[in-house]
């Protein structure tokens, strides 16, 4: 069983101590007994990368294991525990909506239209996420958001579909209907605001996968776009 934590940001103001030891505090909590733990680190500055957040650790507790081969994750591990790091982007349209791609850490700039920014995140052998966003889901911007779930199904490989803890359960996404209908995977993620302590959220929602961890991107990615992932964990809002 994987418990994958699809939404981790590596804002400068968190301490990775305590992300990490948050993490694994959440994860003791609301993950099955013997769950294989895993994050998706969403990097988005130009020089933003996994090896930046992982060397401001305390290497005295945490040992590195760098990337088998190229494609793989990282891997962090305090003898104890061990935790799949696997890169994402995070980048801004013009539009004021997110996406996510899903797996890399090759740069994507802010600011492009929404439609552009998908396409450059394909071109850089991104799989899209249309992550779900207070406010972004809502009025006019719904209307972008219908349409680009709509022609990103169309495309291969398939788009997912990134839920938060920040959305309220009882907030009803008529969207997620349009996108499951439409044959696209959910996943699942805390969605740690930024400022300092709210690295504290890391793995209190979460992705369940029935399946053994697989420590390359290309596979992980596999697994989510193909298995019938569930949430687990606790959202801010009930």
């Amino acid at each position: 069983m994987i418990f994958l934590d699809a939404h981790v940001h590596s804002y400068e103001e968190y301490d990775s101590d305590i992300l990490f030891d948050s993490f694994i505090k959440n994860a003791a909590r609301y993950a099955p007994e013997n769950a294989e733990l895993g994050m998706v680190v969403l990097l988005r500055a130009f020089q933003s990368s996994l090896s930046s957040l992982l060397g401001s650790l305390n290497l005295e507790r945490w040992r590195i294991e760098a990337p088998a081969k190229d494609g793989d994750a990282f891997v962090a591990t305090d003898g104890k525990y061990r935790i799949a790091l696997f890169p994402a982007r995070q980048v801004a349209a013009l539009e004021r909506i997110e996406l996510l791609g899903f797996f890399g850490d090759s740069f994507v700039e802010d600011g492009l239209p929404l439609r552009e920014t998908a396409s450059r995140l394909r071109s850089q052998g991104y799989t899209p996420v249309i992550a779900w966003g207070k406010g972004k889901w809502l009025f006019k911007r719904a209307k972008l958001v219908k349409s680009i779930i709509e022609e990103q199904a169309s495309l291969s490989p398939l788009p997912l579909i990134g839920d938060s803890a920040q959305r309220p359960g009882f907030w009803c996404e008529p969207l997620y209907k349009l996108a499951s209908g439409l044959g696209l995977k959910f996943v699942y993620g805390s969605d740690p605001l930024p400022g300092a302590g709210n690295e504290r959220n890391a793995g209190r929602y979460a992705t369940l996968i029935d399946a053994p961890m697989t420590y390359s991107c290309r596979e992980m990615l596999d697994l989510l776009c193909s298995a019938e992932a569930r949430p687990c964990g606790k959202r801010f809002w009930l």
